[in-house]
């Protein structure tokens, strides 16, 4: 069965990076065979803002399964892979109490990782 990787939900229900949960990380990207790059967290699906350096380290996390998910397609023979920035707005955006602004800018965030895809693993 192939599977869209999205893990930040599977951070958000096991409260976790996943650290300890490393093989059944690897049985997950065996079968990827798309990315939703979104950056989760422990309480959440989706940071605020992917580009906070509060959140580098959870970027970190989710950018090395990412890279292992292209890197064993490459070896697969895979030549096209597909991948979609997916930050999302409310209620995946956390956004201000009263005002209901949004905490940042979506688009803007969704830029942020397709800009660190493609200088990252020359995607395009």
């Amino acid at each position: 069965m192939e599977l869209a990787g999205d893990f930040s939900h599977f951070c958000t229900v096991s409260e976790s990076l996943l650290q300890d949960q490393e093989e059944i990380v690897q049985q997950i990207i065996t079968h990827v065979s798309h990315i939703h790059a979104r950056i989760g967290h422990e309480q959440g699906p989706q940071v605020n803002d992917p580009a906070a350096p509060e959140w580098q380290n959870h970027f970190n996390w989710f950018a090395s399964w990412w890279q292992e998910i292209i890197i064993k397609k490459e070896a697969q023979g895979w030549n096209t892979f597909t991948i979609t920035p997916e930050h999302g707005p409310f209620p995946y955006m956390p956004q201000a109490p009263y005002t209901k602004l949004p905490l940042s800018i979506q688009w803007d965030n969704n830029v942020y990782i397709k800009n660190i895809l493609e200088k990252n693993w020359f995607i395009n």
